[in-house]
């Protein structure tokens, strides 16, 4: 995963121009990093309640793709959202300057697994599963067990 072997950190470093020695892909995959480990940061942090100024997407509850141009929420959810960012040690100028490759947006906080099935198997049992883009097996596996 993106979040693996210090890759935020090094987005964040980019982010803050200590680290301009990367080419333009690998420029843009650790900024990508970073902004998932931002994603899942508030994720962790946040739990299932609705805060005041909570943004939905048709219903569905949503969370920071931290970027310049990103739709922020209002009251309570605007405080959480902008402490977590904080947190980060990265502020709005900062990310203005990579609006280009990581311009913000706003990512569903939770999932749904389609057409799951649980069938019996000799060493346990075997779950089939389709998931949206973006959703991991190995994270409805991890809240599942």
């Amino acid at each position: 995963q993106r979040t693996a072997n210090g890759l935020p950190a090094l987005g964040r470093d980019v982010l803050l121009g200590k680290s301009n020695h990367l080419d333009a892909q690998r420029r843009r995959f650790v900024l990508l990093a970073w902004q998932a480990e931002g994603f899942n940061r508030a994720l962790d942090l946040r739990g299932p309640d609705r805060l005041q100024g909570d943004l939905s997407v048709e219903g569905v509850l949503t969370g920071p793709l931290y970027g310049s141009r990103m739709r922020w929420p209002r009251g309570a959810a605007l405080a959480f959202e902008e402490g977590v960012l904080e947190e980060s040690g990265v502020g709005l100028d900062e990310l203005e300057r990579v609006a280009r490759i990581i311009p913000g947006g706003r990512r569903p906080l939770f999932a749904w697994a389609h057409e799951a099935r649980v069938e019996p198997h000799p060493a346990g049992f075997t779950l089939t599963v389709r998931l949206d883009a973006g959703v991991y097996a190995t994270s409805l596996l991890h809240e599942l067990l």
